[in-house]
């Protein structure tokens, strides 16, 4: 039996396919700890899914506090799933905790073992839980999640646990399994780092930086076995987001949106940005104005409103885009969906097709259609308005853009199909 992917689309498309004998570590900062966790966990439920076995070694989880914190995280399915996968012997959990919060018998788990805090037993339970699994299951792989390497640094000093990470390595490259871990780069000095990411094969980076006076977490690949280091993906931020137990990528934003940024001032009450006025308005104003328009004209003669200022929309961006920046083709389509995404109407979670091929199909989150309220009926026909208008400027074709799912109507994503128009 192989595993080929972790199912966490970020990753495989920087790892290429999973194969026997691989590292693979989640490097994060203080604010994205709880986010590279999640992210762990959810390498390791999706091997499970796909047929695999797992140890997890708890170094600062409590298993008194695994059923809460999976709780927390996944869904009831893929709850029921990862207590199935312990009782049925294909997962252990290795809670190495200080004594003091270890309470025996809190886990009502199979497969929930409280061992000493000590690299030698660290890794001698690894090896003797391994083949107790394959001694049952002799052709599963196997998953060894590390939660974290951090707290074993705290405990052991970096040399210690250096050397543990390059057995451990070692050892899942000898038996043909993975290792997933993590480490916070906040407590950690350069050269344990750089130590750690030279020892695996895979190093993914989750890290945050001020905006705006927020916090925003992003996320990058450090390391892969089939990227070379040149590459303009390999070092590209993303931002990200968890939605129900799906890691979503979002758009990176391209260098023109430095510039579109760089470029708003606040100028005798008015806000311009490269030389155009906007108005911020909050989005209870929209779905107002929305709403007292639907009540006004009815639902037909709004839809086909909303369907022509929605494809002017759509081309006066686009033809912005074209003026100013000299944009063409697939930049142009990704900067123009951006703008739009930069401004709140929602988030790009993929995209089918392309416009050359005629037919052109985008899974979003819509601002819009989530706040709308309960409906019986598709409530985003600006949005897919603009996304003609958008392919119109783009093609210089007229193009035709239905939505399929609605967020608004209790569907997962809201779903849009365009195709080029045929003349009658």
């Amino acid at each position: 039996m192989r595993i080929e992917k972790t199912l966490v689309k970020f990753i495989d498309a920087h790892l290429g396919a999973l194969f026997g004998g691989t590292s693979i570590l989640f490097i994060c900062d203080s604010f994205t700890l709880n986010d590279a966790i999640t992210l762990n966990l959810l390498v390791g439920i999706n091997f499970l899914k796909q047929g695999g076995g797992g140890i997890v070694l708890g170094t600062s989880l409590p298993s008194s506090m695994i059923n809460e914190d999976i709780q927390t995280r996944f869904s009831p399915e893929d709850i029921n799933f990862i207590w199935q996968a312990f009782n049925e012997g294909k997962c252990y959990y290795l809670d190495t905790t200080p004594n003091n919060v270890f309470h025996k018998g809190s886990s009502s788990l199979k497969g929930v073992f409280r061992i000493e805090n000590d690299p030698d037993r660290i890794l001698f339970e690894v090896s003797h839980l391994r083949e107790k699994i394959k001694n049952v299951l002799p052709e599963t792989p196997l998953i060894i999640l590390y939660q974290n390497f951090s707290s074993s640094i705290l405990d052991f000093g970096s040399k210690t646990v250096l050397k543990m990470f390059r057995k451990l390595t070692a050892n899942v490259k000898r038996w043909g399994d993975i290792i997933t871990g993590l480490v916070n780069r906040d407590i950690h000095d350069a050269l344990t780092l750089n130590t750690l990411i030279h020892l695996a094969d895979f190093v993914v980076e989750l890290r945050s930086e001020e905006g705006g006076g927020l916090k925003q977490p992003y996320i990058r690949v450090l390391k892969s076995p089939v990227l070379e280091p040149g590459s303009p993906n390999i070092y590209q931020r993303y931002a990200y987001i968890f939605y129900n137990d799906t890691f979503v990528k979002l758009p990176a934003l391209a260098p023109v949106f430095d510039d579109f940024k760089r470029s708003i001032s606040y100028e005798e009450g008015k806000i311009l940005i490269h030389d155009r006025e906007f108005l911020i308005t909050p989005l209870s104003t929209f779905l107002l104005l929305f709403k007292e328009l639907e009540k006004t004209l009815g639902i037909n003669e709004y839809e086909k409103f909303m369907e022509s200022f929605g494809r002017k929309l759509g081309l006066e961006v686009t033809n912005l885009f074209k003026s100013r920046y000299g944009l063409e083709g697939s930049y142009l389509l990704r900067e123009a969906l951006n703008y739009f995404l930069i401004r709140g109407w929602g988030r790009l979670i993929k995209r089918e097709g392309s416009p050359e091929s005629g037919e052109f199909k985008i899974y979003n989150f819509m601002t819009l259609s989530y706040y709308y309220g309960k409906s019986n009926r598709k409530v985003c026909v600006l949005v897919g308005s603009i996304l003609a208008g958008i392919l119109e400027g783009v093609t210089g074709k007229k193009w035709i853009c239905n939505e399929t799912h609605c967020i608004a109507r209790g569907d997962e994503w809201c779903v849009f199909e365009a195709k080029i128009e045929q003349p009658p």
